[in-house]
């Protein structure tokens, strides 16, 4: 088990939204880093409509359903729209309420969704975490996850267990980092996918130079991807019982739509590399890919 750093306190809260700008103390990265395995989290940016979600707990013929709905709170006639890339992002500020931090840059929160703590955070990469962040901190979730609460535990009977609450509790801030002030944001409360997760036990933790991503957003999506799944093979309660993972799925959940033929083949290398390096560490004996007619398909992982 993990040990936490004691979270902050309302009262604390409050004392550091009422100063203009928070200073930073100097970043420190932990050796190990956590991965949401939960049906709901991982499946949130496949749904076609989050404003309609709907969809079974497992693929078990009575399980239930979770419901409900994500949407602006202040802007009601935009759709609401949650990709893989927000995703990743949300994990990297989870990881930073965790670890303690509660002012923190979008830099760092790219630095800790990639668990690299090296990385050169691009202007580009920056501008992408400061766009999502401000979009999550505006969508409101209501949904009614009790379906899988009785899929966890057992139950026969539950009483009825629902979220409604914004994605992300955050206020912009200037803050100042190492004698700088930059664009910041203060974190006001547990993420609420992240505590969902964790009430669920849902979480798994692995070696930071494991998931360490070096690449950009592809790179990044790509090592959670996998990490995730492999996770989720090794325990069942999770309810992914294949262990072969399709191709098409890596695309999709790299948010790369209909990928051409040489970005297919760059895909596949990197898979292979990725795999190779899990192979390595012993998370896995190996793993082989698959063809279907003179395309490649899809990999299997061994255990």
């Amino acid at each position: 088990m993990i040990e936490q750093e004691k979270f902050i306190t309302p009262n604390e809260w409050q004392n550091i939204l009422e100063q203009e700008q928070l200073t930073l103390n100097l970043v420190s990265y932990p050796s190990t880093m956590a991965f949401h395995t939960n049906r709901l989290t991982r499946e949130l940016p496949t749904q076609n409509d989050i404003a309609n979600i709907d969809y079974q707990v497992s693929n078990r013929k009575d399980s239930g359903h979770i419901t409900g709905s994500i949407t602006f709170e202040d802007v009601k006639e935009q759709l609401p729209t949650i990709d893989h890339t927000d995703m990743l992002i949300y994990l990297g500020v989870s990881r930073l309420f965790e670890a303690g931090y509660v002012g923190f840059t979008p830099q760092l929160v790219w630095r800790y969704a990639t668990g690299n703590k090296n990385a050169r955070v691009t202007p580009k990469q920056r501008e992408l975490v400061a766009d999502r962040l401000d979009k999550m901190m505006r969508m409101v979730i209501t949904i009614d996850v009790t379906a899988e609460y009785v899929d966890t535990y057992r139950k026969v009977e539950a009483p009825t267990v629902e979220l409604s609450e914004n994605l992300l509790y955050l206020k912009k801030r200037k803050v100042m980092l190492q004698g700088r002030q930059q664009e910041g944001y203060v974190i006001l409360a547990h993420p609420v996918l992240d505590r969902y997760s964790r009430d669920l036990r849902h979480i798994t933790y692995y070696e930071r130079d494991l998931i360490e991503s070096t690449g950009g957003v592809e790179d990044a999506l790509l090592t959670k991807y996998i990490a995730e799944r492999i996770a989720g093979m090794k325990n069942n309660k999770n309810r992914v019982a294949s262990n072969r993972i399709l191709l098409t799925s890596i695309y999709t959940a790299m948010d790369v739509e209909e990928p051409t033929k040489f970005k297919r083949s760059q895909i596949k290398d990197k898979v292979d590399a990725l795999l190779t390096t899990w192979a390595d560490k012993n998370e896995i004996t190996g793993y082989t890919f698959v063809k279907q007619g003179r395309a490649w398909h899809a990999v299997d992982i061994f255990f």
